[in-house]
């Protein structure tokens, strides 16, 4: 589904040398917006060097990452998140009793306003910062969506279906 267009991400010339080690070299990758592209290789062909060195847990020793057009080769893990740059790992247990779509949702609660922990309850800068559910992504919704607010008598709950 390439649109010919700025790609989200691009990796260029992208390497990594320790001690004299050529770890990875000369890697280069384009991703349209709507792509899925996949990283195959054997044991040791460095895919998951590729992915630290993509998502900032590495420093490059050559190439440039640019997220949308924006050179972040050199920004930190933070700053490429903020961008919108995520990051999966491949044992990610952080609560082996919830569903994925739960675990998602808890990963996404701070950035939507709440907050991880319970003793923590939200004071009036956090409830003033909190998005109201309508605007949550519809993976966020606890349960289904949650209708907006009636703004005329013909709005309800059954017609937002």
């Amino acid at each position: 589904m390439a649109t010919g267009g700025e790609p989200v991400l691009e990796v260029a010339g992208l390497g990594l040398t320790i001690g004299g080690a050529r770890i990875l070299a000369g890697v280069d990758l384009r991703v349209e917006r709507g792509e899925l592209i996949g990283v195959i290789g054997p044991n040791g062909a460095g895919k998951t060097t590729l992915f630290n060195l993509i998502s900032g847990i590495y420093r490059a020793t050559s190439g440039r990452v640019l997220l949308a057009g924006r050179d972040v080769t050199a920004a930190s893990v933070a700053v490429r998140a903020r961008a919108g740059l995520g990051r999966t790992f491949q044992t990610s247990s952080l609560f082996p009793r919830l569903s994925v779509a739960e675990n998602v949702r808890l990963a996404t609660q701070r950035r939507l306003g709440g907050s991880l922990s319970v003793l923590n309850f939200p004071g009036a800068a956090t409830r003033r910062r909190r998005r109201p559910p309508s605007t949550w992504p519809r993976w966020a919704w606890p349960t289904g969506p949650t209708p907006p607010p009636a703004t005329s008598r013909t709005a309800t709950s059954a017609s937002w279906r």
